[in-house]
């Protein structure tokens, strides 16, 4: 090992302590917000309507619950690494880095999609020096690649790839609602505070302090939340996006018209992704379940029509 290998196995550890602690912190902040809504919101709604109150209650467990489930499962489910005992056998099919695929894109559809991709969909990943499936990535921090990957996050000290990315946006979504909520609840309480509203009675400070987490978490959710949904409806990954935004450039330079062929139809996509097939939409509000797949197969636009390999090469591309 050298040098430049060491430091970056210190920083990956010193990277993944801290995440750890990030974790630490968002249990903290859940249990803690939980805490401020049984011991003080909700007795202070006592007096409203029962119906209302009962509605109120169990929206907020769900959510509360919701939560934990998707943060956990997005924290502790490993994004996916690559199953290399389901693949051919290397020695069997003398597969070398010179006979694969080694275009960090390729956009060749396989015949029968439904099979296993043919060599000539793999590269070559030069950090782990194994093939590696199509939209697989190599992971920086983990040193693995990662099945359809997105992200590695900090927050959940883990990788987002293809077994843990629908836990990650139903996080986010819940996370949404639930700070929504509460920043409404607790917004007359942090104006009063602030004296913009008169009240006799004393604020209590954790009113005040459940708004500005609030607050600060709808914030950051809000964007990415958007941004998330954006790449599940067009099927890709962020590591995607920015790939095909290169293809598309490079495309139209040559004349050439680019498709994303994993993407099938908001639709189609948004049943792939939360594995409904035929269940009703809203089903996905419960989707906790195991992620279905390999992340090896995925449905294409076309699976009758070869498109060539297209080489960056020439661009000098480093994707």
């Amino acid at each position: 090992m050298n040098y430049t290998e060491i430091m970056s196995y210190v920083f990956t550890i010193l990277f993944r302590v801290f995440g750890f602690l990030l974790v630490l912190v968002v249990y903290i902040l859940i249990a803690f917000v939980g805490w401020v809504y049984f011991k003080t919101i909700l007795p202070s709604k006592f007096h409203q309507n029962p119906f209302l109150l009962v509605f109120e209650v169990a929206f907020f467990i769900w959510i509360l619950t919701a939560i934990i489930i998707t943060f956990t499962k997005s924290a502790f489910v490993r994004g996916g690494a690559v199953p290399y005992d389901l693949l051919e056998n290397e020695e069997k099919n003398e597969i070398s880095k010179e006979k694969v695929n080694t275009d960090p894109i390729t956009t060749i559809i396989n015949q029968d999609n439904l099979e296993l991709p043919s060599l000539s969909n793999y590269t070559w990943c030069s950090h782990c020096n194994k093939v590696k499936p199509p939209r697989c990535h190599h992971d920086s921090i983990t040193h693995q690649c990662v099945l359809r990957m997105d992200h590695f996050c900090p927050w959940l000290n883990n990788t987002i790839g293809y077994f843990n990315h629908k836990f990650f946006i139903l996080f986010l979504i819940y996370l949404f609602l639930g700070c929504s909520y509460l920043a409404i609840i607790t917004l007359k309480p942090f104006l009063i505070d602030l004296n913009i509203v008169s009240e006799d009675n004393d604020v209590d400070g954790t009113l005040v302090i459940v708004f500005i987490i609030s607050i600060s978490s709808l914030a950051g959710v809000g964007f990415l939340s958007v941004w998330q949904l954006y790449l599940l409806f067009t099927n890709q990954t962020t590591i995607e996006f920015y790939i095909n935004h290169t293809l598309k450039s490079i495309a139209k330079q040559r004349g050439i018209k680019f498709r994303n062929i994993f993407n099938i139809g908001k639709k189609e996509n948004f049943k792939q992704f939360f594995d409904l097939h035929d269940k009703y939409w809203f089903a996905f509000l419960w989707s906790f379940g195991k992620k279905e797949g390999d992340g090896l197969h995925f449905p294409t636009i076309d699976t009758e029509i070869d498109l060539p390999i297209i080489s960056f090469e020439e661009d000098n591309l480093n994707i």
